[in-house]
């Protein structure tokens, strides 16, 4: 027995498509299935567009938007004031329509209204109770976003802050974890640049672009017990002159070996 595999391809969605399903389906909107939707077309409003349900499966929901013009959404109408069937040979295709909407994301979906066994009146009056209900349950997720969006807002401020203030501290303490990008490592000999300058100041060309610098090291061989004053580093661009950072470190506080002079944000 040989076995034959069918793949049914789907249709691939561009950018355009989904930007037209988008703005059609912002529409508020009547589903009806049966001939009815020629009758509601005529006494709706036509801020409120009428569908006609042709046939429901597990991927998309087909309508008549108007005279001969076929679609198949994929994805549910924004406000969907009301589902209505002819009759109830239709009421079936009612019911799966409301089924699909809410498994394809509507939040509120309203039950299935049988037009042959209601008047107008009664129609109408079940028709205007269910848009009440829809708009207060719109109005209640409104309110729920907006509470939940300031309270994000303040959280994502707090830690805008709370970042800001850990990252001064690395920057001022030298505990930022650097990636090394050029290092002039010290010679183990008596005389050091700064001991045999008359100046008592030095100046090294670093061989490397600003863009990215996050921190400069100075290494001090050895620091004499109780000595005084401080330190003064600046560092500035070979472009411009400008001065990109500038540290004052008291002796005591300086250590033998490298000590790392952090920038509040890499230079750019």
């Amino acid at each position: 027995m040989s076995v034959k595999s069918v793949v049914r391809q789907q249709p691939i969605e561009t950018a355009a498509s989904l930007e037209v399903d988008q703005a059609f389906l912002k529409s508020p909107v009547i589903l009806c299935a049966g001939d009815a939707f020629q009758q509601l077309r005529k006494i709706i409003p036509t801020s409120v567009a009428v569908w006609r349900l042709l046939d429901v499966d597990a991927t998309s929901l087909k309508i008549e938007v108007a005279d001969r013009q076929i679609r198949s959404l994929r994805y549910p109408p924004l406000i969907t004031i009301a589902v209505v069937a002819t009759n109830a040979g239709t009421a079936s295709l009612a019911t799966d329509a409301a089924t699909w909407l809410r498994a394809h994301g509507s939040r509120t979906v309203p039950e299935p209204i049988v037009l042959a066994s209601k008047s107008v009146a009664a129609f109408a009056a079940e028709l205007i109770g269910q848009l009440v209900k829809l708009m207060s349950t719109q109005a209640e997720f409104i309110t729920t976003y907006a509470r939940e969006l300031a309270s994000l807002r303040s959280t994502n401020e707090n830690l805008q802050n709370h970042f800001s203030a850990v990252e001064g501290v690395l920057a001022r303490k030298g505990f930022q974890p650097y990636d090394l990008d050029f290092v002039s490592e010290p010679v183990d000999s008596q005389s050091t640049v700064l001991n045999d300058s008359k100046e008592r100041r030095v100046a090294q060309v670093l061989p490397v672009g600003s863009t990215g610098v996050s921190a400069v090291g100075v290494h001090i061989a050895d620091i004499p017990p109780g000595a005084k004053g401080s330190l003064q580093a600046q560092i500035a661009s070979l472009e411009d002159g400008a001065v990109l950072g500038t540290w004052t470190v008291a002796i005591s506080a300086l250590r033998a070996g490298w000590n790392v002079f952090g920038f509040d944000r890499s230079l750019s």
